[in-house]
């Protein structure tokens, strides 16, 4: 099923001069809501510019409702993308680095969420999406090198019941 918004100006932003100014990326969503058959709804929604101040407008449409699985999903999905900004944008823009937990920590990194990992022998890395991290101690110090995946690391042949995780009590 396809739906396109309509070009009517959203009557939340009716004191402003807008004009209709393209869609944004059509989203596709899956649902299931006959008998259990699969239904993909192709929405494209709508957004204006503000001819005044030259700035975008839209519609802030909830696709997702509270509390569901999906929700769930997409929610985890955005701390993991966030992450992964942290650990490119902020401190690892030429593929190698170090920092201090502590500047990780009070960034809000969310270090139980990682996409994938890589054993090595100095221990393992955590990886999000493209970036990961391998936590180390340097002169007493909690610190994380960070790194770009390299293509060595998707050739990797190992088994999960073999790795060792000591936890802290």
């Amino acid at each position: 099923m396809y739906f396109e918004e309509k070009k009517d100006t959203p009557t939340e932003e009716k004191h402003r001069i807008l004009i209709a100014h393209g869609f944004h990326k059509e989203l596709v969503v899956q649902d299931f809501p006959l008998r259990g058959k699969n239904v993909f709804f192709h929405i494209k929604r709508r957004r204006w510019l503000d001819k005044t101040t030259r700035q975008a407008v839209h519609r802030n449409w909830d696709l997702v409702a509270q509390g569901t699985h999906e929700q769930s999903i997409q929610s985890t999905n955005k701390a993991l993308r966030r992450n992964r900004s942290l650990l490119l944008a902020h401190f690892c823009p030429s593929g190698k680095s170090t920092v201090e937990k502590k500047v990780l920590v009070d960034l809000n990194f969310r270090f139980e969420l990682f996409t994938n990992i890589f054993p090595f022998r100095t221990g393992i890395y955590f990886f999000c999406y493209d970036y990961g991290y391998l936590p180390i101690i340097e002169k007493r110090i909690e610190k994380m090198l960070i790194v770009q995946k390299q293509e060595y690391m998707d050739t990797l042949d190992f088994s999960p019941w073999e790795i060792q995780i000591n936890k802290n009590k």
